[in-house]
């Protein structure tokens, strides 16, 4: 083949095009909005953070009035295909009461 043949051109072309583009996916994979976004945060992080707050889920007491409490003053006072939320109220308890550990520790290091 010849120097000039078109052929050779376009491929020294296309492999130099290449080289551009993995370079730029390389340079966007590394950068900040991509480690942040957040489609690819979330799917990073859902799984450590379900198994680590599952570990650290205490246990509700089996009847502490919050479930009733709940059911009479909003559940029977609207009008709700279903009871959604009732049988999430000790896991919730659960995670609430590890945040409001974490923002005690919190303030107490500012402090």
């Amino acid at each position: 083949m010849a120097e000039g043949d078109p052929t050779v051109s376009e491929n020294q072309r296309l492999k130099k095009e290449v080289r551009e583009l993995q370079a730029r996916i390389a340079a966007l994979e590394s950068s900040r909005w991509w480690r942040l976004h957040p489609r690819f945060l979330l799917r990073r992080t859902r799984k450590a953070r379900t198994d680590s707050v599952r570990a650290a889920v205490p246990t509700a007491p089996p009847d502490d009035g919050t479930t009733a409490r709940f059911r009479a003053e909003v559940v029977e006072q609207g009008a709700f295909s279903e009871d959604w939320f009732t049988v999430h109220i000790p896991e919730w308890n659960g995670i609430l009461a590890v945040r409001g550990a974490r923002r005690q520790r919190a303030r107490a290091r500012l402090l």
